[in-house]
């Protein structure tokens, strides 16, 4: 039931002593300070261990009080929770809190107030860092035979899509993450014709490289069908129609098996894929991070990111190529500057630290145009100094 849950562990208690030894005298702290905050007390229990520490729960018409003591470690835990069915009773639940916090004066403590009335999300990118967001509703929640998948109703973001558990893009922040994993690489080349795109099966990075009016072809494989049936249901804000597009051809199969078997070349190769965990594993190795082994020669692969650390060698680049990775291709003169841009700021753990990689480093002997900047959108492309640019909608 909707309310409110505190829990707090006090360390160095320096307050009187025997209140961690003598559960007469705690019980008889707690039951004054519960009445003071006008709560209403149905029962107790309080034991006291030989030796020492006390173990202690109250009883509440709105809930429970629960107290630990640890005498030899001058510690103390405490859980009181409040239930807000009829009236809000949250600063009564505090005030107990903060009686016993001034009871045991402790040095250091940790505490939280966990509201019971939304439903928070949260995600841990490691051990030390993390967030969450709150959502109004979930919308709608299945397993496939790949991963979990679930839509959210948020405030902050409208729609929004996890998979197994980790935030992977929404209706109001997906443009940072899909234009900045799909423009700079197809703007920094002259003329692409055939764009490849592993995973990104929301849509969102296909609707992007498609408004480059030169792209001819655009090959997207999608490992999950579900994926797809749910952006097209849930997520039109994100793709605006791209799976109609016949530009688009749309693969529902394994990507890295596509990519180890496939004869077809391309001039851009995005991998939109998730964190590198469950089936995404095998994509994120250096055995599958080589993208010069699938470009053809002069051309931009990209990748949405690579925590692998380090690259293989480029093993069959026949000549000069533009490379994303940090490597030593065929040409041996690729100059090696990693770049990180902005993507997916504030949800996705794919955040503006660890994104997408775009052009990361191009060979010194590429023969491409030099890259100017548009006069109207001021976004860099291959056209003269100043001028309009010729992509209608950008």
């Amino acid at each position: 039931m909707d309310g409110l849950h505190v829990v707090a562990n006090l360390y160095r208690c320096r307050g009187n002593a025997r209140y961690l030894t003598d559960a007469a005298e705690l019980r008889r702290f707690c039951h004054d300070s519960i009445n003071r905050a006008g709560l209403t007390i149905l029962g107790d229990l309080f034991h006291e261990f030989d030796g020492g520490g006390v173990t202690g729960t109250v009883v509440l018409a709105e809930s429970h009080l629960a107290v630990h003591t640890w005498p030899e470690l001058q510690s103390v835990s405490l859980d009181v929770y409040v239930c807000n069915y009829t009236q809000d009773n949250s600063a009564k639940a505090r005030q107990v809190v903060t009686d016993l916090m001034e009871l045991f004066r402790p040095e250091e403590h940790v505490q939280h107030d966990v509201p019971r009335d939304k439903r928070l999300m949260y995600e841990s990118l490691n051990g030390d860092y993390g967030f969450f967001l709150r959502s109004s509703k979930l919308i709608e929640s299945s397993k496939t035979r790949f991963q979990d998948l679930e839509i959210h109703e948020t405030p902050q973001f409208g729609k929004l899509f996890r998979l197994d558990g980790c935030f992977m893009t929404s209706e109001r922040e997906e443009f940072v993450y899909h234009e900045t994993l799909i423009h700079p690489a197809l703007t920094a080349h002259p003329s692409p014709k055939r764009a490849l795109v592993i995973g990104g099966g929301d849509g969102g990075a296909a609707e992007e490289a498609l408004k480059h009016p030169s792209i001819e072809q655009l090959v997207m494989v999608e490992l999950d069908g579900k994926v797809v049936e749910i952006a097209r249901e849930h997520f039109g804000a994100i793709h605006r129609g791209v799976f109609d597009n016949p530009k688009l051809k749309l693969l529902i199969e394994d990507g890295l098996k596509y990519l180890a078997e496939t004869k077809e070349k391309f001039d851009s190769i995005a991998l939109d894929l998730p964190d590198p965990i469950g089936p995404a594993t095998a994509l994120l190795p250096q055995a599958a991070c080589s993208p010069c082994t699938w470009a053809r020669p002069g051309r931009v692969p990209t990748e949405s990111r690579c925590s692998m650390g380090g690259w293989p060698k480029c093993s069959r680049s026949p000549g000069p190529t533009r490379c994303s990775s940090p490597c030593t291709a065929a040409c041996g003169r690729c100059a090696p500057a990693r770049t990180r841009p902005t993507s997916r700021p504030s949800i996705a753990r794919r955040s503006i630290f660890e994104s997408a990689t775009a052009v990361s480093a191009i060979c010194s002997t590429t023969t491409a145009p030099p890259i100017r900047r548009c006069s109207r959108c001021r976004i860099s492309c291959a056209n003269s100094p100043w001028t309009p640019c010729p992509s209608p909608g950008w």
